[in-house]
């Protein structure tokens, strides 16, 4: 299970090593940014996403996982720019389980 960048950790694991599962499987809670926005959607927030949706929300969710989106977000909190464009390993380490 889990929860905000908790969910960043399990999502990692289970890209690199799926038999450290317990159960077989993973629960994310507050991953995306989509849950908050069911109330304007004509949608409950059950899986599966229904397809017109989840095409229009196709292009958005992959600009949110590029690289240069990532980039742009850590940037906010890195104290030293430089430190994060030498550090690329993060910024795939972060993009891939996604």
């Amino acid at each position: 299970v889990g929860n905000s960048l908790g969910g960043y950790l399990v999502a990692a694991t289970a890209a690199r090593d799926a038999r450290r599962l317990r159960g077989g499987g993973v629960v994310l809670l507050n991953a995306t940014p989509f849950w908050g926005s069911t109330a304007v959607l004509p949608w409950k927030g059950v899986l599966p996403v229904p397809r017109l949706l989840r095409t229009a929300l196709t292009g958005y969710w992959d600009f949110f996982r590029s690289e240069a989106n990532i980039t742009n977000i850590l940037s906010l909190v890195y104290a030293r720019k430089e430190a994060l464009e030498a550090d690329s390993h993060l910024i795939r380490s972060i993009r891939e389980p996604s």
